[in-house]
């Protein structure tokens, strides 16, 4: 098979035994699309790689990320994943953590560790930011506790990053720290779209405070539109309202 014009590429990597994945294969995959802009990789293996990624690939042309992560993948197996790619060179990420099978909330702060802590380049803020360049993030997670050092992570990975979708799961805590601002994180801020399809806003009065503080004084300067998605609830007119107070026509509050 020849791949040299592939410009979008999925791949599943399913593996319910503990043999080791092949690091010389996945390069090898890889480095034969040389004008791939767009790759979606779907993990659920027990094992890890064999040995580190001796470089970087030269992918000049990839833009676009997506990772679903499942099972008991270890840490170490993304980690090596993640030292194939240039992920300063992207400018979309998109993740999916669906627990379509028990996952142990431990193992998924792993993950996320893993996918943001890896470094890409020399020093830090922007220059050394895994994701500098990345300008749209999605994150959907299901069945798994979501908590406020994890959005920590994320968002110190990607300081440029302009659009945020999130769709999270009922149990999730606080979502926006108030010393998110002291590390400049989300300054350039357009859109942000959080869908919690099982949750009312009165299971997050204090999220929805936090939320209203954060974009109450103008510190995302360029803020265009806050989305709210949550399960349809019998009186929600008071959050809305205080939230419409800060926000104005830039709020859109959903309920389904």
């Amino acid at each position: 098979l020849q791949f040299g014009n592939v410009t979008s590429f999925n791949l599943h990597v399913q593996n319910d035994d503990s043999d080791p994945l092949h690091m010389a294969v996945f390069r090898a995959l890889f480095q034969s699309m040389p004008k791939l802009e767009s790759l979606s990789i779907s993990l659920d293996v027990y094992g890890t790689f064999d040995a580190d990624s001796e470089s970087r690939l030269a992918l000049p042309s990839l833009r676009s990320l997506e990772l679903q992560i499942d099972g008991t993948t270890p840490r170490s197996t993304i980690e090596k994943l993640m030292g194939i790619f240039h992920t300063q060179q992207l400018t979309s990420l998109s993740l999916k953590f669906l627990a379509l099978q028990a996952v142990d909330d431990y193992l998924f702060l792993s993950w996320i560790f893993a996918l943001f802590k890896h470094s890409s380049g020399p020093g830090r803020g922007s220059i050394g930011a895994p994701f500098a360049m990345v300008r749209d993030f999605s994150m959907e997670v299901r069945r798994l506790q979501c908590s406020v050092s994890i959005f920590d992570a994320i968002f110190e990975a990607m300081p440029n990053v302009q659009n945020v979708s999130l769709k999270l799961p009922e149990h999730m805590k606080r979502f926006i720290s108030p010393f998110w601002k002291n590390d400049h994180l989300l300054q350039h801020l357009r859109t942000l779209r959080l869908a919690l399809p099982l949750t009312s806003p009165d299971d997050i009065s204090g999220e929805l405070s936090d939320i209203g503080e954060f974009f109450g004084d103008g510190y995302c300067k360029d803020f265009e539109m806050l989305e709210l998605q949550f399960r349809k609830h019998y009186d929600s007119a008071l959050p809305k309202a205080r939230l419409f107070d800060v926000l104005g026509e830039k709020l859109r509050w959903i309920e389904c």
